[in-house]
């Protein structure tokens, strides 16, 4: 199956952005040449809050990070959530699952992997 609608978890954002040439970074810009990436408010805004921390300056200016979430959101199509969705043991990660569904995507870009896939009607892989 080609994955050409795309949620990431936060993490990966993160490493992308203060990691301009590491694997997080290139696994987005795949994304970016050859599907979607899919985003809601709520999780924008936490790559938001998370990336304007001032312990990230040491790897990237903040002027870095934000012009790399600019391009993000500009590669993104844009969907809303409830926030009604209770499917994860850490509430936080309940965002991320809603995206994806609303966003039908194909895939979740994350650095952990758990058995998320109940919750969206899938399975979970890890290789």
């Amino acid at each position: 199956m080609k994955a050409e609608r795309v949620v990431c978890d936060t993490n990966v954002v993160i490493s992308a952005a203060i990691m301009p040439t590491g694997k997080a970074r290139k696994a987005i810009n795949h994304v970016i040449d050859n599907g979607r990436l899919v985003i809601s408010a709520d999780l924008f805004n936490e790559y938001d809050t998370r990336l304007a921390r001032t312990k990230f300056d040491r790897y990237v200016s903040a002027a870095d990070r934000e012009q790399f979430l600019q391009l993000f959101l500009a590669a993104s199509d844009h969907v809303s959530i409830s926030r009604n969705l209770r499917v994860c043991r850490d509430p936080v990660d309940d965002k991320v699952i809603e995206t994806a569904i609303a966003g039908r995507a194909d895939c979740l870009l994350t650095r952990r992997c758990r058995p998320v896939g109940a919750a969206i009607g899938g399975g979970c892989s890890c290789g």
